[in-house]
C-alpha cells in the first residue's frame, strides 16, 4: 500500500479505537450520572462527566468523518445537514 493508504489507515484505527474507548467511557458516566439520587449531584455528574465524554467521542468521530470519503460515511456530514436545514 501506498504511504498516504497506510496513514489514512492508521488514523482511522486510531480513531475507531478512540471512539471505542469514548463510548465505554460515555456509558459508564451515564449509568453513573442516571444512579445519582440527588438531582443538583446528577446535573452535576452530566456536565462534568457525561458533557466531556460526549465531547471526547465527538472528536474521534470527527477526525474519522474528514478522512472516510462521503460514499464509505453511514452519518449525514454536518456540511449536509446544515445545508439541508437551509434550504
Amino acid at each position: 500500500p501506498a504511504k498516504a493508504e497506510t496513514a489514512a489507515l492508521e488514523r482511522l484505527s486510531r480513531d475507531a479505537d478512540a471512539m471505542d474507548a469514548a463510548c465505554a467511557a460515555l456509558e459508564a458516566a451515564a449509568c453513573a450520572a442516571r444512579d445519582t439520587a440527588d438531582v443538583t449531584a446528577r446535573a452535576n455528574a452530566f456536565h462534568d462527566k457525561v458533557l466531556p465524554a460526549m465531547a471526547a467521542l465527538r472528536a474521534a468521530a470527527d477526525d474519522a468523518e474528514t478522512v472516510c470519503g462521503a460514499a464509505c460515511w453511514p452519518l449525514p456530514s454536518y456540511s449536509s445537514m446544515l445545508h439541508y436545514v437551509i434550504e
